[in-house]
C-alpha cells in the first residue's frame, strides 16, 4: 500500500480532467498510468503485435481484480460487460419447476434487469420487488435473486442480509459498488463488474466472479477457446471441455484495453482500495451532510428537487437520474469538489 494523503490521489489523474468532474457513476476518469499504457499498447499493435503477451496482462488483470474483491483468480472470468454476465446466468438457469419464482428489483438499470426478464417465457414466475420488500418476495420457491448492490439512480446499498437462509441463486452487478464499498462476497453466489467506472479501466473490461459453488450447476453458454483446461493448445474442434474454474466462463480478451486496465487496477490495489472506497464515501457522505441529506454510504448521492440547468451552468459535470442530480465522488475529487457541488444546488 502507497502512503499517500488524500490530497495527493489527485497526483496520479494530472492529465484528467477531474475538476468538478462528478460523473463516475457513468463513466470513470483513467489515471495518467492508464493512458501511458494505453498508447504503448497502441504502439505495439502497429509495430510488434504479440497477442500472447496481451493475453498475460489480462491474467495479471484477472489476479488484481480478484484481490480487490477478497476472491482468487480462480474464481473471476473475464467478460465484456457486466450484461453480458447477466445473460450468461440467464441464459444457464434450468426450465423451471412448477411454482419455481426469480426476484428482481424495481428501479434497476435496464442492462441488469432485462436479461433476466426472458426468463417469464421459460417458465418463472417474476417478481419485481422494491427494495424494501425483498426480503418478503423471497421464499423457499426462489430459484433467484438479481439485483445491484448499489444502486445506479441514487446510490442506495442493498441490504443483502435480506436474502440470508434461503437457497436461491445470487446474482449482484457490483459495477457502482466495487471499488467503494465492502463486497459480501458470502452471500454473492455471481458478482459482475463493468470496470469502466469506480475501477477507472476502459470500456469493455468486465469481470465475473462465480463461486465454486455454483460452477458446475451454471452452463457457461458463451464459452470459447478461452475455457479449456489448456486454451494455448490445439484450439480446433470436439470434444467440449472445460476448465474446472471460473475461465470456463470468459470471453475473448480485448487485448488492446487489457493493458490500460492492469494499470488502473494496480494504482487501486497499491493504494488500498479500503482507502479508496473510506475517500470516495466520506466526500459523498460530506456532501449529504452540508445539503441536509441522509448519507447513502456510497459514493453516489443524489439531490432531490435541485435544477440541473443551474448545475450545469456552473461547470460541474454530473448526470440527471430519476429527475434528481445525481453526483459521484471519487478517487481525484476532494472538498472543493463537494463545496462546488453543494453551491451549485443551493
Amino acid at each position: 500500500m502507497t502512503d499517500r494523503s488524500p490530497n495527493s490521489f489527485r497526483d496520479v489523474f494530472r492529465g484528467a480532467a477531474s475538476r468538478g468532474y462528478l460523473n463516475t457513476a457513468s463513466v470513470g476518469l483513467p489515471p495518467d498510468a492508464a493512458v501511458a499504457a494505453g498508447r504503448q499498447a497502441f504502439a505495439d499493435w502497429q509495430g510488434n503485435p504479440d497477442w500472447l503477451a496481451w493475453e498475460s496482462v489480462g491474467e495479471r488483470c484477472r489476479e488484481t481484480f480478484a484481490r480487490l474483491v477478497g476472491l482468487h483468480a480462480a474464481d473471476i472470468a473475464l467478460v465484456g460487460a457486466a450484461h453480458v454476465a447477466a445473460g450468461i446466468v440467464a441464459s444457464a438457469m434450468p426450465d423451471a419447476d412448477v411454482g419455481a419464482n426469480i426476484v428482481l428489483l424495481r428501479d434497476e438499470h435496464q442492462s441488469a434487469l432485462w436479461p433476466f426478464l426472458t426468463l417469464e417465457a421459460r417458465g418463472y414466475e417474476v417478481r419485481i420487488a422494491s427494495r424494501s420488500d425483498l426480503a418478503g418476495a423471497v421464499d423457499s420457491r426462489t430459484a433467484l435473486v438479481a439485483l445491484s448492490l448499489v444502486q445506479s439512480p441514487d446510490g442506495a446499498l442493498v441490504d443483502t442480509t435480506a436474502l440470508d437462509g434461503h437457497d436461491a441463486l445470487v446474482y449482484v452487478d457490483g459495477t457502482q459498488a466495487v471499488g467503494v464499498v465492502d463486497i459480501p462476497t458470502d452471500r454473492i453466489d455471481v458478482l459482475a463488474v463493468s470496470a469502466y467506472k469506480w475501477l477507472h479501466c476502459p470500456r469493455g473490461i468486465a469481470f465475473m466472479a462465480v463461486q465454486e459453488r455454483r460452477r458446475h450447476t451454471l452452463d457457461p453458454v458463451l464459452s470459447s477457446w478461452k475455457s479449456a483446461p489448456e486454451p494455448w493448445g490445439d484450439p480446433y474442434g470436439p470434444p467440449r471441455i472445460l476448465t474446472d474454474d471460473a475461465r470456463r466462463f470468459d470471453l475473448s480478451l480485448p487485448w488492446l484495453l487489457a493493458p490500460p486496465a492492469l494499470a488502473s487496477l494496480e494504482l487501486l490495489a497499491d493504494i488500498g482500495v479500503g482507502r479508496v472506497g473510506a475517500h470516495c464515501r466520506g466526500l459523498a457522505d460530506r456532501c449529504a451532510e452540508l445539503l441536509g441529506l441522509p448519507p447513502t454510504g456510497t459514493g453516489i448521492l443524489a439531490v432531490p428537487g435541485a435544477d440541473p440547468a443551474r448545475v450545469a451552468a456552473t461547470g460541474l459535470r454530473c448526470s440527471i437520474r430519476g429527475g434528481n442530480v445525481r453526483f459521484a465522488f471519487a478517487l481525484y475529487n476532494d472538498l472543493e469538489d463537494v463545496e462546488a457541488a453543494v453551491a451549485a444546488v443551493r
